[in-house]
């Protein structure tokens, strides 16, 4: 018997929650705490990762590290921010991810960790998936928090480094 997955969709598919996800700017943002990490582990996701096929994007940890990945239609790849520096599992952090349709940028506790200018243009997102907070799910993956979200937010602008240290 497989155990439920905890996790809480936005509608029943993604194209349900098109209405609400950002187009060519976005900030997503969270304060959270990880009890425990394994490889990845999603905490806001609107994201297909299957091989070659890459669309969408990601607010979440890869090895113990934040990690922020979003694919424009200019490229039709993910570029997967990660911060340089470990967090620790039970501290409390503030994690955000800004594009601004031509810079993407991960902060963690208000202090930008990473930033790159492969994307560019609207948002490529997959035809077909969920909006899942708690998890990074896609149509062969899940990988759930293990730990605790507050405050996740989504907006459909850029904030600036200076609005995201005031968060």
């Amino acid at each position: 018997k497989t155990a439920p997955r905890q996790r809480l969709h936005v509608g029943t598919s993604i194209t349900d929650a098109a209405a609400i996800l950002p187009k060519t700017q976005m900030t997503v943002s969270t304060w959270l705490r990880i009890d425990s990490a394994g490889e990845w582990t999603g905490f806001i996701s609107a994201v297909q990762d299957n091989g070659n096929y890459e669309k969408g994007w990601l607010l979440g940890q890869h090895r113990s590290h934040f990690a922020f990945a979003l694919c424009s239609r200019k490229t039709g790849q993910l570029t997967y921010l990660e911060s340089p520096r470990l967090f620790e599992t039970g501290h409390w952090y503030h994690v955000v991810g800004t594009y601004d349709g031509r810079r993407q940028r991960l902060y963690v506790d208000g202090e930008l960790q990473a930033e790159a200018t492969t994307q560019s243009g609207p948002i490529d997102y997959p035809p077909k998936g969920v909006l899942a907070v708690g998890a990074y799910e896609d149509e062969n993956e899940y990988y759930p928090l293990t730990g605790l979200l507050e405050r996740v937010s989504i907006w459909h602008q850029a904030l600036s480094t200076k609005d995201v240290k005031a968060l």
